[in-house]
């Protein structure tokens, strides 16, 4: 039926506009030498190419002469060119398409082979049918060449911010496909090309907020509706603060990891600060801490007035690079960094950085040889394991790994609480110590005080802190823990789709995968090859930004950050590796419930600014971080 009406309405409009089609052969070939009909390769029914006729508008040699797409006053396009394709007759030609078989009157546009090789999967859904003249998309973005003509790069916007809209468009008319929906498209662009022509008083508003892209965040909580019903549950209990729910939360995930002890509190920087206090760490003494952390790392040591001994990281994973460790302890010795060289080197606090492990073996060889403690900050890992080699067994981040494993329930972590933390340990007294120092360093009982089996009596043992995590939050943390392997793989997932998708572009380097680790994914960072671009990393950010892709930074070393150059006087060649490495990070989003259209545009976006802003020569743009 469809394929009837279409060689009956195509035939029937070239008999009836043939004096207008032979008027405006003239006209072409008036307006300048070549010939009248211009053919381009587009890809058609079952992605096999095709010649799309159009009349020539642009000059013989147009193709020679600047971009593909072509906008608002090119030079090389004909005064006739011009008048054709605002009337839209640049397109009648299309009608012997049809007739060959390679369009219909109404079916997604063509586009031509390299936008389809960008989105190969969308384009095989689409190009079951065969492409036509008009469709949702020709009608919804009429604009499109006023919008192209306002961007700074058209291409770009053609390509990162149109183009994914129109195959939305197109997915779902393939979807609804029937000759009556085609019958009321023809209508509305019959009504359209009359209506564009019409003063403007009588025009239909122009839609921009379709052509505005999809915002990505840079995360999105994954709840579901056992955490949700847990919550309420919680609330109707009436008990809110710490209670029954934080000990089953504890028990669990010390379950989970393979510990003895679990202490819960309300953030992953109370869990590392409560573990070096339980150790004894006080003024006169210093931590190995990898320059390449978050603030909580190493501002946990200096709360108990010792000193960070910064560590630079390995060039590769951008974990601490335990030779640099070796170094920094005997420059210190020798007063060769910045700090006063009487300090004795006590810990060592290791970072997981983006949830692929350390090798924690090799870490307690290396704290056994210097006679240090070990705590493990593993806000990025969990769930994750390690282990030396294939013939040997997993071995989880918080099994006996450290004197102390904490772990972080922020809002975009693996898993969440909202706010929250956890302290495992397999020393019961470090454990006892961490618990009672989490709420106001109260004698133990003064937990139970306010239930019915519980004494209103207490005693204070210890100038302690307000660190405890509530049963609301605990609550969400039950069902996050439950998940929590389910969720990983679909960080996995996506992450190794990323790495497929971006294998090929040169401009970046993409995050290792370790062997003999279970990565828990919780960043995907990738590094720009900045020699071989004309834009600096913020500028690519805002780049990012402007698409509304959301993104972010792993981070700014702490010898980078004025607290750390003002009170002890590091310097970026103090810890080289981390200074080259930072301004080349860029961490783009990753979540569980990241959509395929969400993942696709930052996709889309990398690849697109790569392409647009390869060096070839050109100065690099550099900007001012926001």
């Amino acid at each position: 039926m469809k394929r009837a009406i279409d060689v009956l309405g195509a035939a029937g409009g070239l008999l009836l506009l043939s004096p207008l089609l032979a008027v405006i052969a003239v006209l072409v070939k008036l307006s300048s030498p070549g010939p009248v009909f211009f053919r381009q390769q587009r890809m058609g029914r079952g992605m096999q190419p095709f010649w799309i006729l159009k009349f020539r508008t642009m000059v013989q040699d147009a193709e020679s002469r600047g971009r593909q797409i072509t906008i608002g006053d090119d030079d090389r396009i004909t005064s006739v060119g011009r008048w054709l394709r605002k009337a839209k007759l640049d397109e009648l030609p299309q009608l012997i398409n049809v007739l060959k078989g390679e369009m219909s009157l109404v079916g997604p546009r063509p586009e031509v082979p390299r936008y389809v090789h960008m989105f190969p999967d969308d384009f095989r859904e689409v190009l079951t049918v065969r492409p036509g003249i008009t469709d949702p998309a020709s009608i919804t973005f009429r604009d499109e060449a006023a919008v192209l003509a306002a961007a700074g790069d058209p291409d770009a916007e053609y390509v990162q911010r149109i183009l994914p809209q129109k195959l939305r468009l197109a997915k779902d008319y393939v979807r609804r496909s029937s000759v009556r929906h085609d019958l009321s498209l023809v209508r509305q662009t019959l009504l359209r090309l009359v209506t564009d022509r019409l003063p403007d008083r009588r025009r239909e508003a122009p839609q921009p907020a379709l052509l505005k892209p999809a915002a990505v965040p840079f995360f999105r909580v994954a709840l579901s509706d056992d955490e949700i019903g847990e919550v309420v549950a919680c609330l109707r209990s009436g008990w809110l603060t710490t209670g029954e729910r934080v000990r089953r939360f504890e028990s669990d995930l010390a379950d989970f990891v393979g510990a003895k002890h679990a202490v819960a509190v309300n953030s992953c920087t109370a869990a590392l600060h409560l573990a070096v206090e339980a150790l004894n760490l006080g003024p006169g003494q210093a931590v190995l801490v990898p320059t390449m952390t978050f603030a909580a790392t190493a501002e946990v040591v200096r709360y108990q007035g010792a000193v960070p001994l910064l560590v630079d990281c390995d060039p590769l994973t951008g974990n601490i690079d335990l030779d640099d460790a070796a170094r920094k302890i005997s420059d210190l010795r020798c007063g060769q960094t910045p700090l006063d060289p009487s300090l004795k080197v006590v810990g060592l606090i290791p970072v997981h950085v983006a949830g692929a492990m350390v090798d924690m073996t090799a870490v307690r060889r290396f704290a056994e040889k210097h006679g240090l403690w070990v705590v493990e900050d593993a806000a990025h890992a969990l769930p994750a394991a390690y282990r030396a080699d294939e013939s040997q067994p997993w071995r989880r981040c918080g099994e006996n790994t450290a004197a102390v494993t904490c772990f972080s329930f922020y809002a975009n972590k693996t898993i969440t609480t909202g706010e929250g933390g956890m302290a495992v340990t397999g020393d019961a007294e470090l454990a006892a110590r961490m618990r009672q120092m989490s709420l106001h360093g109260l004698s133990h009982d003064a937990w139970k005080r306010y239930t019915g089996g519980g004494s209103w009596d207490y005693r204070i043992e210890a100038p302690g802190y307000k660190y405890n995590l509530t049963d609301i939050a605990a609550a969400i943390g039950l069902h996050q823990l439950r998940r929590a392997e389910t969720l990983r793989l679909r960080r996995e997932d996506l992450a190794h789709r990323y790495l497929a998708a971006l294998a090929g572009v040169d401009e970046l380097e993409l995050p290792p995968v370790p062997e003999n680790r279970l990565h828990s994914w919780h960043l995907f960072p990738i590094r720009l090859r900045l020699d071989e671009l004309t834009l600096d990393r913020n500028g690519f950010i805002d780049e990012l930004r402007s698409r509304g892709v959301g993104c972010s930074v792993h981070w700014r070393p702490l010898h980078l950050h004025p607290y750390y150059e003002r009170t002890f006087g590091w310097r970026p060649e103090d810890l080289p590796t981390a200074s080259r490495i930072w301004e080349r990070l860029i961490s783009l989003p990753l979540f569980p419930d990241l959509q395929e259209a969400e993942w696709q545009h930052v996709v889309t976006c990398v690849r697109g600014l790569c392409e647009r802003h390869k060096r070839s020569g050109t100065p690099i743009i550099r900007r001012k971080a926001a």
